[in-house]
């Protein structure tokens, strides 16, 4: 009885001990989670959009007969908060798939010209670059493609969230946000400053860009690029037009990490979303011509929309009275198009952007001190100038 109480107990501590390292498995597979799941949206995110397309055409033809596929958590493009109820919904494009705030993005129920009817489940919504048949616009005043746009009162086109946060560009219409206009700009403004977050240096100096809101710092950016690395605030429940950004120093970590993987899970939701949308319409094209779908059903809204906006926008284009001159290298439009020329002329740009830097740090040799020896033309020019 002894020997059988000690292996019942000795049973009992084997069990307790899987139990345990059971457990703390799951607590490691737990605190892994998040990282593997940061990895999973970054490697996702950068996938082209013919990969995403093709992806969702597979998981479309694997799924027939099954459920609509079910996407993460909805994120708003503009504050890049993913709370929705019905007071202030999350909605989606039905056409590029962008989801954004209805607060944030001036929709109210009763409808407009430029913000449709979207608090109707069976409503199809659409954003304004998709009502004006314009898809992906340049944005007047940062280098960055794609997101959430605005029209400006001279028909160009501006982030949302750029419109936002630099203080000068205001709307027509505060209550549905439309209509931004860029005339109280200073025109000095434009390329005064260089974004420390743009990646390609050619960009730094286009549009304009915001400092960083902590006292004496000298730290500037692009909104867009600001939004991308995490560095822009969230308005608060006092004052809801209080918008600034923080640079990298001045930014909680934890905060930062937030921010940035919700741009990532807004801007992945955003291209999964736009590509199966295209699917959906090419395997359309070949389907059946009976009972009107749900894509077709879109369609036809999306284009009495675009007659609707067009037959508005008729004789309501605004000239400004005065035109200022303005650097064509303040614009990345401009850049895009000198590249694109580049491309076409089959000229070497990276033997001329190293001949130009060549020469940029031979001017400014005189403000530098302590270059270690080396081959390069920093090491020779500073020796000589010495």
């Amino acid at each position: 009885e002894n020997s059988d109480h000690e292996s019942d107990t000795d049973g009992g501590k084997s069990a307790s001990d899987d139990s345990s390292s059971s457990d703390s498995d799951d607590s490691g597979d737990s605190d892994n989670d998040s990282p593997n799941e940061d990895e999973v949206l970054r490697l996702k995110s950068n996938m082209t959009t013919q990969e995403l397309i093709s992806l969702a055409q597979r998981q479309s033809q694997n799924n027939k007969g099954s459920a609509a596929p079910v996407f993460s958590v909805k994120v708003c493009g503009t504050c890049l908060r993913s709370n929705s109820d019905h007071s202030n919904e999350i909605v989606e494009c039905d056409s590029c798939g962008v989801s954004v705030h209805e607060a944030c993005y001036g929709i109210q129920e009763g409808g407009s010209i430029a913000s449709n009817a979207s608090a109707a489940s069976t409503e199809p919504w659409f954003c304004e670059p998709c009502m004006a048949g314009v898809h992906q616009p340049h944005c007047e005043v940062c280098p960055n493609i794609g997101g959430i746009y605005k029209e400006t009162d001279v028909g160009n086109w501006v982030h949302l969230v750029c419109a936002l946060y630099i203080p000068q560009i205001s709307f027509f219409d505060p209550e549905r946000i439309t209509r931004a206009t860029l005339f109280e700009l200073n025109y000095q403004s434009w390329g005064k400053r260089a974004c420390c977050l743009c990646k390609d240096i050619k960009f730094a100096r286009t549009g304009l860009c915001i400092e960083c809101d902590a006292g004496m710092c000298r730290q500037y950016f692009h909104v867009t690029c600001a939004q991308e690395a995490g560095l822009l605030s969230e308005p608060s429940a006092e004052d809801s037009e209080q918008f600034f950004g923080h640079c990298k120093a001045h930014s909680d970590k934890e905060l930062i990490k937030k921010r940035k993987k919700n741009w990532l899970s807004h801007q992945l939701n955003y291209r999964q979303r736009g590509a199966t949308i295209q699917a959906e319409r090419a395997l359309e094209g070949e389907a059946r011509k009976g009972k009107e779908s749900a894509s077709q059903r879109n369609n036809r809204k999306l284009k009495r929309c675009r007659e609707r906006w067009v037959s508005a926008r008729e004789g309501d284009s605004w000239v400004p009275t005065q035109k200022m001159p303005r650097l064509l290298l303040t614009s990345s439009k401009a850049i895009r198009k000198f590249q694109r020329k580049a491309e076409l002329h089959e000229w070497n740009v990276e033997a001329m952007e190293e001949e130009e830097y060549n020469k940029q740090v031979v001017a400014e040799i005189r403000r530098k001190w302590h270059i270690q020896p080396a081959w390069t033309v920093e090491y020779v020019a500073y020796y000589h100038d010495r």
